[in-house]
């Protein structure tokens, strides 16, 4: 396993702890509580951190290569 490989993954792992702490505060609390406001900040909110955790795994297979 390669520097890249291990600092990539816990980076990952950290990043997304954080972002699921953050996001899940922002749609509890700060969020309108409707119904159709939740309907459509979740499924987003998902989707968001598929953006940075490929650039983050990417950089890290910069290693394997």
């Amino acid at each position: 396993m390669r520097w890249r490989t291990m600092i990539g993954g816990l980076g990952l792992l950290l990043g997304l702890g954080l972002y699921v702490l953050i996001t899940g505060a922002i749609g509890s609390s700060v969020l309108i509580d409707h119904w159709a406001a939740k309907l459509i900040y979740f499924p987003v909110a998902g989707l968001l951190w598929i953006w940075p955790a490929y650039k983050i795994l990417k950089w890290a297979k910069k290693d394997d290569d």
